[in-house]
């Protein structure tokens, strides 16, 4: 049997998935995302369609490996720059925190190339600074 595999890359920095907002509609609470993550969700999905080209999701366990690289903001100066670029400083502490990022990796995967986020056996997620921000994103059926 073939081991399927995903990999699609996401342009620009990533953003946390964040708790729905709850607001009252009469005698009704609703949750509403927060548009950045929401909007942030739909373009993953969207991309994650492409790359997966309509197969069928996979439905037993998988490794999900994130690569994140966070934009350097424009203040830093070009020595803070090239002291993140170059060496061993280039991992990233910074925010977002990779659990949130992980979150919306999840749900935006969920239906299109996995059935569901409880799949995920396997994780390995990283984060560095680079001069753009973006995510990779790879996801590897496990043979069980």
């Amino acid at each position: 049997m073939e081991v399927r595999k995903a990999t699609f890359i996401v342009p620009g920095d990533a953003v946390p998935w964040k708790a729905p907002e709850v607001k009252l509609r009469g005698k009704f609470r609703i949750g509403i995302m927060p548009k950045r993550a929401s909007e942030q969700k739909g373009y993953m999905k969207f991309i994650a369609a492409q790359a997966w080209e309509g197969q069928e999701p996979m439905e037993g366990p998988v490794k999900l490996e994130i690569n994140i690289y966070k934009g350097i903001p424009k203040s830093y100066s070009k020595k803070k720059r090239d002291q993140l670029l170059n060496g061993n400083r280039n991992l990233c502490s910074a925010t977002p925190d990779v659990t949130n990022v992980v979150k919306l990796v999840e749900d935006a995967i969920k239906g299109i190339i996995i059935k569901d986020d409880r799949q995920v056996c396997f994780q390995v997620n990283k984060r560095f600074w680079r001069e753009n921000g973006m995510m990779e994103v790879t996801v590897t059926e496990l043979l069980a």
